[in-house]
């Protein structure tokens, strides 16, 4: 079986969607003072940094992610950026040469299942009166999607493999996560759903997203001889479910803010 690690050049190329929430994420903080430190936590192929870069022209970004693939890809897209340093590191536990005044998190943190654990490493990472801005997947997130998903996953020939599974997401409430930051130190913690459907124009491009983005972890399960079958398997039950024929994915995204 292939191993996990994400295909960083794929989602260098189809990420648009969570760039975009990205640059809605960094709007929150009205006032950049351009000096700040600031770690991107998950910073992936990089393509959101970059617009942080620019917000601290006399800051310093440390941008974080612990897969290798995402942190060779993300080192390319910022050799130029002269106030980014990459580094490879898990998020939960990483260390920084100094205290940050913004810890920034774009589409990471429900691929975490201890948000106890990282916040309560975000609040010791932040300087007193520091922000967190964070945006992840939320309670009730690519729900039609994902139950699709399970189907295909529970039929043959592919049950077998998924004995035990469980998936990898921690879709979060706000309620839960406004709990969860308050107990590691946060105050004026505010957490929020919105719905943020995608509309993709092709089965091609579906494909291609949903491949490198939402059925990673699943194919990562298979063989590679059922990997193939197992995409146009759901591909064609998405199909058949959709409204239209739509190639929709149902996000819903959880809008985190808190300050130390």
């Amino acid at each position: 079986m292939d191993d996990d690690s994400w295909d960083a050049q794929t989602y260098d190329k189809v990420s648009s969607v969570q760039e975009g929430w990205a640059l809605g994420v960094l709007q929150r903080r009205k006032k950049w003072r351009g000096d700040e430190v600031v770690l991107d936590a998950g910073c992936g192929s990089g393509r959101p940094t970059l617009a942080l870069a620019a917000k601290v022209p006399k800051g310093i970004v440390y941008a974080v992610d612990m897969d290798p693939n995402m942190v060779r890809q993300a080192q390319a897209n910022l050799r130029e950026c002269n106030n980014v340093q990459v580094m490879q590191s898990d998020i939960a536990s990483v260390k920084m040469p100094a205290k940050v005044d913004v810890v920034f998190s774009n589409a990471v943190l429900h691929w975490i299942a201890d948000h106890r654990a990282v916040f309560a490493n975000f609040a010791g990472l932040l300087k007193d009166g520091g922000e967190l801005l964070a945006q992840c997947g939320g309670q009730g997130n690519l729900e039609s999607a994902i139950a699709i998903l399970d189907r295909v996953a529970s039929s043959d020939p592919f049950q077998r493999y998924f004995a035990g599974w469980k998936n990898p997401w921690n879709f979060a409430a706000p309620g839960d996560t406004e709990k969860l930051l308050y107990e590691a130190g946060f105050r004026n913690a505010k957490a929020g759903l919105s719905a943020a459907p995608v509309t993709f124009a092709s089965r091609g491009q579906f494909s291609t997203f949903v491949t490198t983005a939402v059925v990673r972890a699943h194919l990562a399960r298979l063989p590679a001889v059922h990997q193939d079958r197992f995409l146009e398997a759901y591909l064609d039950e998405y199909e058949r479910q959709s409204p239209q024929k739509k190639w929709l994915l149902d996000y819903v995204r959880l809008n985190i803010t808190a300050e130390k």
